[in-house]
């Protein structure tokens, strides 16, 4: 099956999502039983929309038609924004998120929305895969010539036989704490790999085997 960002089912998508939110509203003064199946349903649209995308930059990135909207931006901003916006879910889950973010700007030349979608990426894994009372640790500093991300945890780690190829697509690793988080198609770490070295970039993966955490560091070229 092949699948075009044109497709039937990557365009009905947002439509199920539309009609799933208005259908949420209109069950205000129904019971608890309707609103939790339409809640349910809104996380499996939304689950179904992220295995589309994944599919949808894969073939992109296989067929070498993934284009970079490249700008001048300030990374420092960027890290700071999706801190903002998934640390209310890290408080969710119980997880201590601490940041260090230079506070010297740090420029790069890069595609904002492929960069964030890469950085978002490393930190939701970390949540995904960080038991709770948990610690996840964001850095951000200027290292030689690079802007360098490092995304630290206290999870799962990662199984030795598995660090080689953790950025290979399809791979998944164990979860045992949760057997929803383990669904997918491990697609998520191999696009941004190949998005960081479509910026010049590089992306590399430390652990000491597994339940002792582990470290992701993203180092993308400075712009001077």
């Amino acid at each position: 099956m092949s699948l075009s960002a044109c497709s039937p089912m990557s365009s009905e998508i947002p439509w199920q999502q539309s009609t799933l939110q208005r259908n949420s509203l209109s069950l205000t003064h129904s019971g608890e039983r309707d609103k939790r199946t339409i809640e349910t349903l809104k996380r499996q649209v939304e689950h179904l929309s992220q295995l589309v995308d994944g599919l949808l930059d894969v073939t992109r990135i296989t067929r070498t038609a993934l284009s970079l909207n490249k700008e001048i931006i300030k990374i420092n901003a960027i890290v700071t924004d999706i801190i903002s916006d998934i640390r209310p879910r890290f408080a969710e889950k119980g997880l201590e998120l601490l940041e260090n973010i230079s506070p010297e700007p740090i420029f790069v030349n890069a595609d904002v929305l492929r960069i964030t979608q890469c950085i978002a990426n490393i930190l939701a894994n970390a949540l995904k895969y960080t038991p709770e009372g948990g610690t996840v640790r964001i850095e951000l500093k200027a290292e030689d010539e690079s802007a360098v991300i490092t995304v630290r945890d206290t999870g799962l780690g990662i199984h030795p036989q598995l660090l080689g190829a953790i950025f290979e697509p399809y791979l998944q690793g164990p979860n045992v704490l949760n057997e929803y988080h383990n669904r997918g198609l491990g697609l998520g770490l191999s696009i941004v790999k190949n998005i960081v070295d479509l910026h010049g970039g590089e992306i590399a993966a430390e652990s000491l085997g597994m339940g002792k955490g582990s470290v992701f560091t993203l180092r993308l070229p400075m712009h001077r």
